[in-house]
């Protein structure tokens, strides 16, 4: 729980941590009533918010859709209908932008907002539950959707530890967009 998961901008932050902010983040979107048949968006580059959206999401037994501040707007706000969201996580800086951008009416929350809710051991979700919904581009159109199963996710993090060979001491850097398919699995 001590090793680090993440180290950016944010600092690191151990798996601990991130297990923690996970499981009050799970807590309060459970208490606002999300779950079967919703979808969660998760709006940020690769950090905290996108992990731990994606820990709690897991949890619930929900779909996260990963949006990317630097897409368009407009991408951004189909992805987030198409997607059916109910709730949008995203850093506490771009919350009032993200408001205002997806105008959907949809609650926001950070995980500042989440800081003093009790983390809540659960899990959901079952293998074939819905685990991530990618979009395309949406360049010739509409973003279209694709949905991953945890049953699927799981066994392609397995394939990528054994044909990387990835262990315990190794590092991997995130490089590009965070709602690019395959990039949560990397």
């Amino acid at each position: 729980p001590d090793r680090p998961a993440l180290i950016g901008e944010a600092g690191v932050v151990t798996f601990g941590e991130l297990d923690r902010l996970g499981r009050q983040l799970g807590r309060a979107l459970r208490e606002r009533g999300i779950g079967d048949r919703n979808t969660v968006v998760a709006l940020g580059a690769f950090g905290p918010v996108q992990f731990a959206t994606c820990l709690a999401c897991l949890r619930l037994g929900v779909p996260m859709v990963a949006l990317d501040p630097e897409r368009s707007v407009l991408r951004n706000r189909q992805a987030a209908a198409l997607g059916r969201a109910a709730a949008i996580v995203c850093d506490e800086d771009a919350s009032s932008q993200v408001a205002h951008d997806i105008d959907s009416g949809l609650p926001v929350l950070t995980l500042d907002s989440v800081a003093g809710v009790e983390a809540e051991d659960f899990d959901d979700g079952s293998d074939d539950a819905s685990a991530l919904v990618i979009f395309t581009s949406g360049s010739t159109g509409l973003p279209k959707g694709v949905v991953r199963s945890r049953h699927a996710m799981a066994e392609a993090l397995r394939i990528r530890r054994h044909v990387l060979e990835i262990g315990r001491d190794d590092r991997m850097a995130f490089v590009g967009s965070s709602s690019v398919s395959g990039s949560h699995l990397n």
